[in-house]
């Protein structure tokens, strides 16, 4: 069996297991990820990713594909993950729905069946500015051979999104300051001021039920007027520890 190849079925407990957060939250991550990544490539830059260059329908007991040809769509591969936390059933779903090209129609396909690179996934992410979870990229004898490949490109992004991060972060300090200390000058200075306070009063208050203090912090910056990373899965990872004390996860 391929060492690259991992069963769609094993993507949550893997991230799960290796980030330590419960099954919901998992899926909630990567159904974040996908999002972050359509929003990349199929509206940033115009060009619709192929998500049947990751994804293919093999065989339950190997990766080798299946002769018939299947379609996977982005929205389908998302209600799949969003079958894990939209619901209140702890029930994790079981098949996925892809359009079969020998039928001509969409068939549901239990997800033990449907198998992911590991490595065109992670090489998408990297392309796209995002980190992969390391969770896929690393995961048990995969991580041998990204390493050769992506390590350097890695640890090149991590060092830029840490600095990236902290550079924000003390630009959003100084942004709060000028919001209450200078008397805006127009209209569009004092909704601008006021949106800033707002968000640094919400991220003092106790934290709300099922609150997501990544997107909070990264919406704050954009209404400070930048950007302070691509996506939730980059500071997820480095504030980790702060998720259930601070954003009620």
């Amino acid at each position: 069996m391929s060492d690259d190849a991992v069963r769609l079925s094993e993507l949550v407990p893997e991230y799960s297991h290796y980030y330590k957060v419960t099954p919901k939250e998992a899926a909630y991550a990567l159904h974040e990820l996908i999002d972050d990544l359509y929003l990349e490539y199929g509206e940033r830059r115009g060009n619709r990713l192929s998500i049947n260059e990751v994804l293919w329908v093999g065989r339950s007991e190997s990766p080798g594909r299946t002769s018939r040809k299947y379609n996977f769509h982005f929205q389908l591969v998302n209600q799949y993950f969003e079958g894990f936390f939209a619901s209140e059933s702890e029930a994790t779903p079981v098949c996925i729905s892809c359009y079969s090209e020998s039928d001509q129609r969409f068939k549901d396909i239990p997800v033990s069946l449907v198998w992911m690179s590991r490595r065109k996934f992670s090489e998408w992410a990297l392309e796209a500015g995002i980190d992969p979870p390391e969770s896929i990229s690393k995961a048990s004898v995969a991580r041998k051979s990204l390493a050769e490949a992506t390590d350097s490109t890695l640890k090149t992004l991590e060092l830029e999104s840490i600095r990236k991060i902290m550079v924000g972060l003390v630009r959003l300090i100084k942004e709060v300051d000028r919001a209450h200390s200078e008397q805006p000058i127009n209209y569009d200075e004092k909704r601008r001021s006021d949106r800033i306070k707002l968000r640094a009063s919400r991220l003092n208050n106790p934290p709300r039920k099922n609150s997501d203090l990544y997107r909070e912090l990264i919406e704050f910056a954009e209404d400070a007027g930048f950007e302070l990373v691509k996506d939730r899965q980059t500071l997820r990872r480095y504030m980790h520890g702060e998720s259930k004390t601070s954003s009620g996860e």
